[in-house]
């Protein structure tokens, strides 16, 4: 959670990891939890080929991704020196809002409200209506915003300085560029935004006494900017261990304060802001309590009970408690192994995998194993499959509309919400696919994969079908290779 530039998903590795408020927590297997802008924790190089270990921007690389501010582009690259047109700067400094306190609630007014060259739905609209109404930029005249040009070094900081402004009020500079720099004339209209970016560590210029105000930005340069505007206001942070040991499953609560987590085969409910935690429910004997998955509303939690009878055969069935630990119920039933419930958006269903077979074996084993998608009633009742089987489906989502669940199946698939029209995504060469994650307007997927060069994580688009790369180096979901 919520990888590559916007359009809805943040972050690779913090998609997949899931992401909320800024935080990261292993979807799978929940371990450390950084909190908003973790300082000191991944580097550029840990995520991507291209990223140098000790580039001057490693550090700042690290923490634009791992903050959910920016992400990768193709082929598990960060690409230092790329380009970044304007709307994808607004993107950027729309989510570093949020993590410095500046993002002012939820935003009304949309970029093709402004500008004639926005359409309608462009992946940055909201983002560019943010930077109108808060004052970021007013685009570049005509009534156009100018969404794939490029960003000069004055009009970088110029963006940085007014962002600084949403969070401590109005800025005064301190002095001015035209003090620092010859190439910066006095009165030059950003001569008080550059003189600020100086004093306030932001930026030194470029050597010689030059700020070289015409000079495009690189994507590294972005990063590292954005890494000390928000270290200027305060909210770069050490991360903080709040579990201290890894977990098999974990989930955000919907409005990112909580996280239900299994350890030791008991399920837990941890505060993310003070660390606190408390036991939802206490395993019995040998079960396992496993895959929790909270309700939309937050009032109750679906998980898997594992449990073994007295032949020595594992079952495991579907059930849901309360977050007080009370009203528990099973909702499914029979000789099955049913693991990851996942909650309809409207709370009326859940969606799981079954694992069956034909018989079971004198070990304990399932004969002819299967793997299928299954829902059911979230008040219980009407078991229906949603796949046929035969392909060891698993891992089943719902799309953020509740119209679509992708799945999968040695590659990802979606089919409709009664499991009619499975599509299979363009997702070749893959040994496995796993992990899959909606982006938030369910336009794209994200997913780890395993092939003949390595795990990686990938997005693909949803009706379009263009795959991408983002990273690599992926061994299980929530952990990295090394």
């Amino acid at each position: 959670m919520r990888l590559e530039e916007p359009g809805g998903i943040l972050t690779a590795l913090v998609l997949v990891l899931g992401l909320m408020g800024g935080g990261v927590v292993g979807a799978d297997v929940l371990g450390v939890v950084l909190e908003e802008g973790g300082e000191g924790g991944l580097l550029g190089s840990d995520l991507f080929d291209d990223v140098p270990v000790g580039h001057w921007a490693d550090e700042e690389v690290g923490w634009a991704v791992s903050s959910g501010v920016m992400g990768g582009v193709t082929g598990g690259r960060f690409d230092l020196e790329g380009v970044v047109p304007r709307w994808q700067i607004v993107t950027f400094l729309y989510r570093a809002s949020r993590l410095v306190g500046g993002y002012g609630g939820e935003e009304e007014m949309v970029g093709s409200d402004s500008f004639m060259d926005v359409a309608a739905g462009h992946e940055a609209d909201r983002e560019i209506g943010w930077a109108v109404e808060s004052g970021i930029t007013q685009g570049v005249g005509g009534g156009r915003f100018g969404p794939d040009g490029s960003v000069t070094r004055a009009q970088i900081v110029t963006f940085l300085f007014r962002l600084t402004g949403l969070v401590d009020g109005p800025v005064t500079g301190g002095g001015l560029g035209s003090d620092s720099f010859v190439d910066v004339p006095v009165g030059h209209w950003a001569d008080e935004e550059v003189g600020w970016a100086v004093v306030n560590g932001i930026t030194q210029g470029v050597g010689d006494r030059r700020f070289d105000l015409e000079r495009v930005v690189t994507r590294a340069q972005i990063a590292t900017f954005l890494f000390r505007v928000v270290q200027s206001v305060g909210r770069v942070e050490e991360p903080r261990l709040l579990v201290d040991r890894t977990q098999r499953s974990g989930g955000w609560s919907p409005d990112g304060g909580r996280v239900v987590f299994s350890q030791d085969g008991s399920l837990w409910v941890l505060d993310v802001d003070n660390g606190d935690r408390s036991l939802l429910l206490a395993r019995a004997g040998h079960e396992q309590l496993e895959d929790p998955a909270w309700s939309p509303d937050e009032k109750r939690v679906a998980y898997s009970r594992v449990w073994q009878d007295g032949d020595g055969h594992w079952f495991a069935h579907i059930h849901s408690v309360n977050v007080d630990g009370a009203a528990k119920v099973q909702l499914s039933n029979g000789n099955v192994h049913d693991r990851r419930p996942r909650w309809s958006p409207d709370g009326e269903l859940i969606v799981f995998q079954r694992l069956t077979g034909t018989g079971r074996s004198a070990d304990g084993r399932f004969i002819d194993a299967d793997r299928h998608v299954m829902v059911i009633d979230a008040a219980g009742g009407n078991q229906e499959a949603l796949t046929d089987g035969g392909r060891w489906e698993q891992s089943p989502v719902w799309s953020p509309d509740g119209t679509r669940i992708a799945y999968v199946s040695g590659l990802v698939w979606i089919a409709d919400s009664a499991g009619l029209n499975p599509t299979r995504m363009p997702t070749g060469g893959a040994f496995w696919n796993g992990g899959v994650s909606w982006s938030p307007d369910g336009k794209r997927l994200a997913f780890a994969r395993s092939d003949g060069s390595g795990s990686s994580i990938v997005i693909v688009d949803v009706d379009g079908g263009k795959e991408e790369t983002i990273t690599k180096g992926i061994t299980y979901l929530g952990r990295r290779a090394g």
